[in-house]
């Protein structure tokens, strides 16, 4: 049994992959460290391991130590997978591959079979953009922050805890009005406004250096991914388990090199 892990800047989500398939399991919120990150899957009952693969953004220091605390516990050498030059005719477009966020790269891989070009954003804390043209050729891509980021900044200025800031209400500002009565609501209503008017004018942009007939399409994911969907002004497919999709991906790549060997 294989434990998939795609560890982000505040969810930490877990799969099981075995004889060739999915199992999805979870995802929850994490504090930022290593120890919390392990203890909420220990909590998780994730037994029966026999290797674990990461897909991680976050500090060099948090990463060493998850890698010492599921070697202490679980006796597993985890394998922190590292974005290539090439990989299933996908082709990164760093000038130094080794530097995209191995999370970005595998969502590329997930789609290595299906029609290109396409547009991967993903919705994390941070926002990220990557584009593939229609020879599996990394563009390049955007980052910035996203409502997590924004909400966690608007809530430090106020010297606030994140959940202090949001109260009782994690998700948005009312529904009633897209005009906010008090300082939660406008920043949350305004972070909503920020980052959809940022993905929809990225989305104008490539449309529009795109040949006419090319068909170029917007691939959606992330934890945000679902209630910026309905807001957004151009068509996109929502695939909440992207990261994942790649990581099989990966996996059956390289059992068909040991097989090759």
């Amino acid at each position: 049994m294989k434990l998939l892990l795609d560890i982000g800047l505040s969810r930490v989500k877990w799969a099981r992959y075995h004889n060739g398939a999915l199992q999805y399991q979870g995802a929850i919120e994490h504090h930022g460290s290593a120890d919390h990150i392990f203890y909420l899957l220990e909590n998780n009952e994730l037994s029966g391991l026999k290797s674990v693969y990461i897909a991680f953004v976050g500090e060099k220091t948090i990463q060493e130590r998850l890698e010492y605390l599921i070697w202490k516990h679980w006796q597993i050498s985890a394998e922190f997978i590292v974005a290539d030059e090439e990989a299933l005719s996908i082709f990164n477009g760093y000038n130094h591959p080794e530097e995209l966020e191995a999370d970005r790269w595998l969502a590329m891989l997930a789609l290595h079979n299906e029609s290109l070009p396409v547009c991967i954003i993903d919705c994390g804390a941070r926002i990220t953009i990557d584009l593939l043209n229609n020879l599996g050729q990394h563009i390049g891509g955007l980052s910035f922050a996203g409502l997590k980021q924004l909400h966690l900044a608007a809530a430090q200025a106020r010297g606030q805890k994140l959940t202090e800031f949001l109260g009782d209400d994690q998700q948005g500002f009312a529904e009633d009005s897209f005009l906010a009565t008090n300082p939660r609501d406008a920043v949350l209503a305004g972070s909503f406004y920020s980052v959809v008017a940022t993905l929809d004018r990225v989305a104008q942009d490539l449309q529009e250096a795109f040949q006419e007939g090319e068909g170029l399409r917007f691939v959606l994911t992330g934890g945000d991914a679902e209630q910026l969907q309905e807001l957004l002004g151009f068509a996109t497919d929502y695939r909440p388990e992207l990261i994942f999709e790649g990581m099989l991906a990966y996996l059956q790549k390289k059992n068909q090199k040991k097989l090759a060997v």
